[in-house]
């Protein structure tokens, strides 16, 4: 990922496509919520090697709806997904 000081002297915000895989994201900077992402959109067909290198990135369109809308209720994450409407 390219830091702050490199977005601000090139004056370019717009991210690359590769920061939007979420396993790679998580293998750049692990956190628990990058975990539960990396691992959803993992079920959904995204990819990536141990290292964070993506060999598919997963930038289909739809894809936050997919993950939203999973049908796998027995998942133990079903209930932590990420995308998921917020409950009024």
């Amino acid at each position: 990922m390219r830091g702050i000081a490199e977005i601000m002297a090139t004056g370019n915000f717009e991210k690359k496509p590769a920061e939007y895989n979420p396993i790679k994201r998580f293998y750049a900077r692990p956190t628990y919520l990058k975990a539960i992402r990396a691992k959803c959109a993992e079920c959904m067909g995204c990819e990536a090697d141990e290292q964070g290198h993506g060999r598919k990135d997963h930038l289909e369109r739809g894809f936050r709806d997919e993950i939203a809308n999973c049908t796998a209720p027995a998942c133990p994450l079903f209930m932590y997904r990420p995308y998921q409407e917020k409950a009024a």
